[in-house]
């Protein structure tokens, strides 16, 4: 895909290689959506044929998401000298490196989850996450946008909570769908899961700063 050309026109592009013309796509994020954890099941269950693959679903809405992030990104460095984007601050041009910092993150997360479900395949983790990461980035397509222009009305920072409550709560009950352990064993893989993931994010976006300031 070349992305020297506008927004609109990667946009399509992106959207016309999900668009499987047997009608995946609307079956796989009915499942990524509102199921959580069970496109997971079914694909590493071997039920693959009728769902959209993991890595290009995860590729395509991370392209889009990083096209929304250097937008609000656009939007912000004619007057700021740091973004805020949900509930962390970013200096101008760190977001640039994000999707740098992700393609290691995502492969990381893989590795927490298959810490705690050691008899599993860390090919099946890595599905899992590539779907969870997946959703994460759909709802924050929609949170971020809301999060940049909440002070042009009230709603519209009202309206993030439900999302960013979703987003909270969703590798929660994927995990209990996707490895179908007990409630109180879940939510400890959950709690240290998210404790670990976040560490590792927040060392590599502190290991960018470090680099950016040299």
């Amino acid at each position: 895909m070349n992305l020297h050309q506008s927004f609109t026109s990667i946009a399509f592009q992106a959207l016309h290689e999900m668009l499987d013309i047997d009608g995946r796509l609307a079956k796989t994020l009915k499942l990524l959506l509102f199921s959580p954890g069970r496109l997971s099941k079914e694909y590493t269950e071997g039920r693959r044929m009728s769902y959209s693959p993991p890595l290009r679903l995860y590729l395509v809405i991370s392209l889009l998401f990083f096209v929304v992030i250097s937008l609000i990104q656009t939007t912000a460095t004619n007057q700021l000298d740091h973004i805020q984007v949900g509930m962390f601050l970013f200096p101008v041009g760190m977001l640039e490196q994000v999707p740098k910092l992700m393609f290691v993150m995502l492969p990381l997360y893989a590795l927490i989850v298959q810490l705690f479900h050691r008899k599993t395949f860390y090919v099946f983790n890595l599905i899992f996450a590539l779907h969870v990461h997946s959703l994460i980035y759909l709802l924050l397509i929609i949170i971020f946008p809301m999060n940049r222009f909440e002070n042009m009305h009230l709603a519209l920072s009202w309206l993030q909570y439900p999302f960013i409550a979703y987003l909270a709560f969703y590798p929660l009950m994927a995990l209990k769908t996707m490895y179908g352990n007990s409630w109180l064993y879940t939510l400890r893989v959950y709690v240290l899961t998210v404790v670990l993931y976040l560490a590792s994010i927040g060392l590599g976006l502190e290991f960018i700063n470090i680099i950016m300031t040299l």
